[in-house]
């Protein structure tokens, strides 16, 4: 079958049937691409050149055949696809001729692998959600996830290179027992009741196609293709609760949250203000606050400043929770400015007991003299008229 059949975008010579090709090409270029191998490297881009010019090749016999038949709706996507397939390759002879400048880009900046699964729900055809190291696994988990009976799992063609590093915690002196600490006097047994934890470090990646490796699929394929749509009729006494609130407009239930939430903090401000900038403007300045401090965290808790340009900085917000912040900021208005401001204002503004200190002396010429915390030492020992 064409290349053409199967393509993630035109010109792509990426056969979705069997993707382990492609794998292995971008594999073995990646690869010489790190080792710094500049014959590995002319013969990777080879490879893949050749790889190339027989899909476009078939393409070719494709549209020929395209041709001689009375229906040529298709002629035109194939001439197009044609075309992109042509100045795909001639860039990849212009890559070819100027092999140093290309090996030049990558010569400080080594290529890493990355490998992640699909979310669950997108294709019955496909395995689920998550991937699991073998290596890291129990023998009796690995028993099952080896054989297979539990959803058809498939084991990839990729090596995870981990790193197991053991640590020993002991308890203190203090927290043994006397029989603990007899025990560990035995030559072999200096670490006896230490719980032992074991931790797995990822060192890197190695693809390898039509070989398997080290990871496998938690999820599995589907045997019984199913969508679970049934034709039944409801039940007699069933009664119809209406369209849930769940079910509303993402935006238009933002919207009511931010609402709901600015009426009770504009009604406190109008309410309890006498300057007019704060009786009117307060809660949206309130608000304006809020928000703006939500979104910035959340671009910069995001990752925003060191972004991928190809990532737009609102696409790590998440306006439901920004509406629901300011949902719950508008109600703490009032309960601050009319529960907390005056609870707390009465505990500072409330007198304390004065405490006088007295005392007279018969061999002094001043009288008896009262200090409390309010009047200053001047005071208090004022001399007599």
């Amino acid at each position: 079958m064409p290349a053409s059949v199967h393509q993630v975008c035109p010109g792509d010579a990426v056969d979705l049937t069997n993707p382990e090709r492609t794998c292995a090409q971008i594999s073995e270029l990646r690869k010489a691409l790190n080792e710094d191998n500049v014959i590995a490297l002319k013969r990777a881009i080879r490879a893949i050149i050749w790889s190339f010019e027989e899909d476009r090749l078939a393409l070719s016999n494709t549209l020929v055949q395209v041709k001689t038949r009375p229906d040529l709706s298709r002629t035109a996507a194939l001439e197009q696809e044609l075309a992109a397939m042509d100045e795909r390759k001639t860039k990849f002879l212009d890559i070819l001729f100027h092999i140093e400048t290309f090996h030049r880009y990558y010569k400080n900046r080594p290529l890493g692998s990355r490998i992640g699964s699909g979310s669950t729900g997108q294709s019955r055809h496909q395995y689920g959600m998550g991937v699991i190291v073998l290596d890291t696994l129990t023998n009796r988990a690995k028993k099952i996830a080896l054989s297979g009976g539990s959803g058809q799992r498939k084991i990839l063609p990729v090596t995870a290179k981990m790193t197991a590093h053991s640590r020993v915690r002991c308890h203190g002196a203090e927290e043994e027992s006397p029989l603990l600490r007899m025990v560990r006097k035995i030559p072999g047994l200096e670490q006896a009741g230490c719980p032992v934890q074991r931790e797995w470090f990822l060192d890197g990646i190695d693809i390898h196609p039509q070989r398997p490796g080290n990871i496998v699929t938690l999820g599995g394929v589907q045997l019984h293709h199913d969508n679970g749509l049934r034709i039944t009729a409801p039940p007699p006494n069933a009664m119809s609760s209406g369209r849930p609130l769940k079910y509303l407009n993402t935006a238009l239930t933002n919207c009511l949250k931010i609402l709901i939430g600015f009426i009770p903090a504009f009604l406190t401000f109008a309410l309890t203000k006498d300057w007019w900038v704060l009786a009117y403007l307060g809660g949206p300045i309130w608000f304006a606050i809020t928000g703006v401090r939500n979104i910035i965290q959340a671009v910069v808790g995001g990752g925003g400043l060191k972004r991928s340009p190809l990532v737009q900085w609102n696409s790590l917000i998440s306006w439901s929770r920004i509406a629901d912040s300011l949902l719950y900021t508008g109600f703490s208005v009032p309960l601050l400015d009319l529960v907390v401001k005056p609870s707390f204002s009465t505990r500072a503004w409330a007198s304390p007991p004065v405490q006088t200190l007295s005392f007279s002396s018969p061999s002094w010429p001043w009288p008896t003299a009262s200090i409390s915390p309010a009047t200053t030492s001047i005071e208090a020992f004022r001399a007599a008229p």
